[in-house]
């Protein structure tokens, strides 16, 4: 089973795939941005076939990897929360369709948190080259977001000059681009022991075109963590790099956000998400009655509810007593599993995102979370810290 599993499931191959399908079809979803509303690419749709494959193959590649790396008590552990909440679902709702979408946002985070890692290496990526797949898509999305700082038709507004304001590249969303472009840095730094300036400076910048505060505040937690915390000595050449590399993103950020709605937008969009968290809560009751409906997929329906956060799909989903029960073992997990400093930085970088979107949809970044969250590259890195080569 286990050899099966490695050969056409977990595989580089089909892992590769599905990078490749689904940022295909999340940049057919960009191109309208590209289009005034009259424009016929403006109002183009990604086929349902599509979509479902797309999350066929995602459900298939971490269930794989569920299998091959999980311990028997995790595995029960996480078997049994699904039966007893599934059971509470059936008895206070009912099983419907909903159910389905409920469940597939819930499991990334079970398995995000509560699925132990060590001495559990996939052999069939253990010793693929990761850097050449992530420098490829780093550079891709780089140029598309540089076509949209140019020709975009604004959507997110523009600056001064004509330039577009934020520019998302392969994702609709500058937020999600941004979480999945610190993704990809937090694994290119995990998997290569001497790092290049030159494509840390890549990764900053594409990060910094999203214009997206959540992105910078990953952006400096990820510099903290991997520049501050895990060196014995900083040298004053890396601090200066790490000040010229973010401060300026700062300023970038503040210009082109407030050329959204003037400088009130960071309070408004703040505001807005508040509202949409109060406005969940206020409709949860003690018990699971609407588990699923406060997914994105659901919320295209007329019963479903927009999350926009990961913390409000959590606790609209599961209500009040399944919101403490499940909090309370991804707790646990997360004290029990985390085994070094690397793997809580794929830890904050998914509690960072969460303000901003319901991260277990996110898919792609979602997966490559788990993966580098799970993935030991003692070949690669000594884990005692990142050392960098200020060649080109």
């Amino acid at each position: 089973m286990s050899t099966w599993l490695q050969k056409y499931i977990v595989n580089p191959r089909l892992v590769t795939l599905y990078i490749i399908y689904h940022l295909s079809i999340s940049f057919v979803t960009v191109l309208p941005l590209f289009y005034d509303g009259s424009s016929i690419i403006a109002k183009v749709a990604v086929p349902t076939s599509f979509l479902v494959l797309r999350e066929l193959l995602f459900m298939s590649i971490m269930g794989g990897f569920v299998i091959l790396t999980s311990e028997l008590s995790a595995l029960l552990t996480a078997s049994i929360l699904i039966l007893l909440l599934s059971l509470t679902v059936a008895v206070v709702a009912g099983i419907d369709s909903y159910y389905l979408m409920g469940i597939k946002s819930l499991l990334p985070v079970l398995i995000l948190f509560l699925w132990p890692a060590k001495n559990r290496q996939i052999i069939s990526l253990q010793h693929f080259s990761w850097t050449k797949i992530i420098k490829g898509i780093l550079v891709v999305n780089l140029f598309f977001q540089t076509l949209h700082l140019f020709f975009g038709a604004g959507y997110y507004a523009k600056l001064a000059t004509g330039l577009n304001a934020r520019n998302p590249g392969l994702m609709y969303y500058p937020a999600a681009t941004a979480i999945f472009i610190l993704v990809l840095f937090a694994a290119y730094l995990k998997e290569n022991k001497k790092t290049k300036i030159s494509w840390i400076s890549l990764f900053v910048l594409s990060i910094f075109m999203c214009s997206s505060l959540t992105g910078i505040i990953g952006l400096l937690l990820l510099f903290v963590h991997r520049f501050y915390l895990s060196f014995d000595k900083i040298k004053i050449r890396k601090f200066l790099l790490i000040s010229i590399l973010v401060f300026p993103g700062l300023l970038f950020l503040h210009f082109a956000r407030s050329s959204m709605n003037g400088p009130v937008y960071y309070l408004e969009s703040s505001s807005a998400r508040l509202n949409i968290f109060k406005k969940a809560i206020s409709t949860i009751q003690l018990l699971p009655q609407k588990f699923g409906y406060f997914t994105n997929i659901a919320a295209q329906g007329e019963k479903g509810f927009m999350p926009d956060s990961f913390y409000t799909a959590f606790m609209g989903n599961l209500g009040i007593i399944w919101s403490i029960i499940m909090g309370l073992f991804l707790i646990y997990g997360f004290i029990r599993n985390i085994q070094t400093k690397q793997d809580l930085l794929f830890i904050w970088l998914f509690l960072i995102g969460s303000f901003s979107m319901n991260m277990t949809e996110t898919g792609v970044t979602m997966l490559l979370i788990v993966l580098f969250k799970s993935r030991y590259a003692e070949s690669h890195t000594d884990g005692q810290g990142l050392h960098v080569n200020s060649a080109a």
